[in-house]
């Protein structure tokens, strides 16, 4: 944990420094959020991470400067269905090397970039959202390199929330990591608030909706098997299987059929 905090106060620094909070876009996950998955990343060796979900690419600009300063690599997904805000995401991410850009379907493309590499990885989802999320989450913690898991949007009080809580066997959002008091951290608090609240931000400012799980052997064994009736057709260890032997189009019809069974019989909506 010690090490987690002296990464927080590295990364709040340069969060500070090279206006984060100033930058932030509608929808994007917050900076303080984004301070604590990379130093959690840097404390467990995460060398790649895989983004699902870019939107505006303000998430994803700040994993580029944390592959750049670790010399790591990005791998960001999204289905770009908006061809001028992808056009605008697309050369706003252009500086950065370090980062690839691939456009297609969560469910087809997440698997694939998971499992073609050993190297030590960190999976953030920011779409698909809630229990669709949740299964590729639990089926990547069957993956021996996956050092980290993180989900945003996931509100407290949200069954898919409680959830992960309940297998991960812990609290997982950063006001649980003991992190007031340092000094970087809550001057970009301050900052982060004022900011936010100046751009009129929808999401509530009170508490943080990334969740992260660092992993250990009693994490995968646990989340890997979890069955739930909200997971409906994608159960973690069904996907993680199809994973396993390529079968990412066939994920992508089982991903349609999972939510046409939820939207029919409301398990599994929030």
């Amino acid at each position: 944990m010690q090490q987690v905090k002296e990464r927080v106060e590295h990364w709040a620094t340069i969060a500070i420094e090279r206006g984060w909070s100033s930058q932030w876009v509608e929808g994007a996950i917050f900076p303080r959020e984004l301070v604590a998955l990379l130093a959690s990343c840097d404390a467990l060796g995460v060398r790649r991470i895989v983004e699902s979900g870019r939107q505006d690419g303000y998430s994803t600009m700040v994993l580029g400067q944390w592959a750049e300063s670790v010399s790591g690599r990005v791998v960001s997904i999204d289905l770009e269905t908006d061809p001028a805000t992808a056009q605008a995401c697309r050369a706003r991410l252009e500086p950065f090397g370090r980062v690839e850009l691939r456009k297609g379907n969560a469910f087809e493309l997440v698997g694939a970039a998971l499992v073609s590499t050993e190297e030590p990885t960190a999976l953030l989802l920011d779409g698909p959202k809630g229990h669709p999320a949740l299964s590729m989450l639990f089926a990547a913690a069957s993956l021996p390199h996956l050092r980290l898991l993180a989900q945003h949007n996931l509100d407290p009080g949200l069954s898919e929330t409680e959830l992960l809580q309940a297998r991960a066997g812990r609290e997982v959002f950063y006001e649980d990591l003991g992190l007031d008091g340092m000094p970087s951290w809550d001057r970009l608090g301050d900052i982060e608030l004022k900011e936010l609240v100046a751009m009129a931000a929808a999401r509530s400012l009170e508490h943080s909706t990334l969740a992260m799980v660092r992993l250990d052997a009693a994490d995968r064994q646990r989340l890997a098997t979890t069955k739930a009736v909200q997971l409906s057709l994608l159960q973690p260890q069904l996907v993680a299987r199809m994973w396993r032997f390529g079968a990412h189009r066939a994920l992508r019809r089982a991903a349609r059929a999972s939510f046409s069974i939820q939207r029919r019989t409301g398990i599994g909506m929030s």
